[in-house]
């Protein structure tokens, strides 16, 4: 299943290449579909603890399985209706670096590849609100140098998403996100949950 929602979005964003140069359905054609190439970064915050460091200069920072930085690219799928569809893929991570206690440099990261199939409806021309289903593909946490702790995969469940959307202008639109989700340890049938569940703050630029 997974594979195949994957390959759907990439599908997706191959069309869109397409629609960025052959726009046939736009707000002058009449009745029809108004695809959207749309690309946004966004923080998140939230989700069960994974590790943390202590730097040198007494500074401590805590890895989640929510955060931190969330950059992707999709299309949305506008119909002759209030109504609309978006999928997207986008890279997820959360990675610190820096020199510890002991005066050697490190590195520690938790990422993911979400692939997000979405729905809105439109409440007037600046507001939408909207939901769906998220597959986090390929979840770890490694590390390197100093901070060297060995390397986890994860297997993640279904997740969940409900936000809000405004539109500053036609292309440029900020977002409120909530997501609920879960990982697991790989290939440990008993191994504890980690709720990645969080919130998020979204910048949107969308294209034709």
């Amino acid at each position: 299943m997974k594979k195949i929602v994957l390959a759907a979005a990439l599908l997706a964003l191959s069309a869109a290449a397409q629609a960025q140069s052959d726009n046939t359905f736009n707000n002058n054609s009449g009745p029809g579909v108004r695809l959207r190439p749309f690309v946004g970064l966004g923080l998140t915050w939230g989700g069960d603890k994974l590790d943390s460091v202590e730097f040198e200069d007494g500074y401590s920072t805590t890895i989640r399985a929510g955060g931190l930085v969330d950059v992707k690219a999709g299309v949305d799928v506008h119909f002759d209706s209030p109504f609309s569809a978006q999928i997207s893929v986008g890279y997820h991570f959360q990675t610190v670096r820096g020199e510890t206690r002991h005066g050697d440099d490190g590195r520690k990261t938790f990422d993911r590849y979400p692939v997000e199939v979405l729905g809105h409806w439109d409440l007037n021309d600046q507001w939408r609100i909207g939901g769906g289903l998220r597959w986090s593909q390929n979840a770890k946490f490694s590390s390197s140098g100093a901070l060297d702790v060995g390397n986890v995969e994860f297997d993640s469940s279904t997740g969940a998403v409900i936000e809000g959307e405004y539109f500053m202008t036609r292309a440029i639109a900020l977002k409120l996100r909530a997501v609920h989700e879960k990982f697991t340890l790989k290939g440990y049938s008993t191994a504890p949950e980690y709720d990645g569940s969080h919130v998020g703050f979204y910048i949107s630029y969308y294209f034709n």
